[in-house]
């Protein structure tokens, strides 16, 4: 994208791809950077739209909702719908990651881009079962290894409970 080498042929074939493909999970450092240079102006050619379309692709293949691959997909679909401003149709994916069993890594990852877009009490909700999973310490190895702080989690629950209080205030005090 950077040296213009993404022509609506290489979209194309990548779209054709991701239609033939099984997905792998080792390919989610390139899905996320194909997320993040989506969100990029300088990069015209590669939008959330087509991360968007990419990702429901190889989601169509996969028949377990509970697998790491089907996570990972789900994730830079809704954040793809998201930065395309389908909010709604975002939230509702990534959700649903959410409820199948995303990581608890993952479900913060959701929980922050759902209080970047407003989606406050949805956040919260993730995050403080988020919490409860940390408190009751029943992780073991890989989730354990991968789990965000319990410090981590309580600040973002203090911030997003903050700006939900603020935001009730603001349009209670706009009426």
């Amino acid at each position: 994208c950077q040296g213009g080498a993404l022509t609506k042929e290489s979209r194309s074939a990548v779209l054709r791809l991701s239609k033939t493909l099984n997905y792998r999970s080792a390919y989610i450092e390139t899905m996320q950077n194909g997320l993040n240079r989506s969100n990029n102006s300088d990069c015209k050619a590669l939008t959330p739209y087509f991360m968007w379309q990419v990702a429901d692709n190889f989601i169509s293949r996969i028949d377990n909702k509970e697998s790491v691959e089907y996570h990972q997909l789900a994730y830079i679909k809704g954040v793809a719908l998201l930065l395309a401003r389908q909010n709604e149709a975002g939230k509702k994916v990534l959700l649903s990651a959410v409820n199948e069993g995303a990581s608890l890594h993952g479900k913060m990852g959701i929980a922050s881009y759902l209080s970047t877009y407003g989606f406050l009490d949805e956040a919260l909700q993730i995050a403080l079962s988020v919490k409860v999973d940390l408190e009751e310490g029943d992780l073991w190895r890989r989730e354990l290894a991968e789990s965000p702080a319990l410090e981590d989690v309580n600040a973002f629950i203090g911030t997003v409970e903050e700006s939900r209080d603020n935001s009730k205030y603001r349009r209670a005090g706009e009426k």
